[in-house]
């Protein structure tokens, strides 16, 4: 099922004599349904499953419904958030970007043999023909997170997405 949740922040920008509010809205939603999640593919990048498509599209619907302008659309670099992100994308006429810091927790948990090894941004970006320029890099931590990893990795994107906020 794809959750979506809506947080408002408000920004305050002072123009003398008087206050402008600037209000942004955040839409921060999950993939869509992959195959990895109903045990179809073990891989770890797997597709979106069919339901999972529909779930994006339907999401995409919501979004054209609720959002008056077009969007900046971050994902993560799996394959099934930017599936997800190109039904996003296809109601706004939105470039998607990759953001390495959007990814679930990287455990033995989740992977127990060992870290995965994902293509680059730069490759990622290439074969699905996304714009900007992205390194050719490692972007998954080399060794297994802790708790203190990923809360550190939020804290970082809340203030690369706050920050931007501010100046657009």
């Amino acid at each position: 099922k794809t959750v979506i949740f809506r947080q408002k922040i408000t920004f305050q920008k002072i123009i003398q004599p008087e206050i402008i509010s600037l209000k942004k809205i955040f839409y921060l939603i999950r993939h869509g349904e992959s195959l990895g999640n109903i045990g179809a593919d073990s891989s770890p990048d797997p597709v979106l499953s069919p339901n999972g498509r529909m779930q994006a599209a339907l999401c995409a619907e919501f979004l054209a419904r609720e959002v008056s302008l077009r969007p900046i659309i971050l994902s993560s670099p799996f394959y099934r958030c930017i599936q997800t992100a190109f039904f996003i994308s296809g109601k706004f006429g939105s470039e998607i970007i990759l953001e390495e810091l959007i990814h679930e927790s990287i455990t033995q948990n989740l992977f127990p043999d060992r870290v995965p090894s994902m293509p680059s941004l730069a490759k990622i970006a290439k074969a699905n023909g996304l714009k900007g320029i992205y390194p050719d890099t490692r972007w998954l931590p080399e060794n297994y997170e802790s708790w203190d990893d990923v809360l550190m990795r939020a804290v970082k994107f809340r203030n690369l997405i706050t920050s931007a906020s501010k100046s657009r």
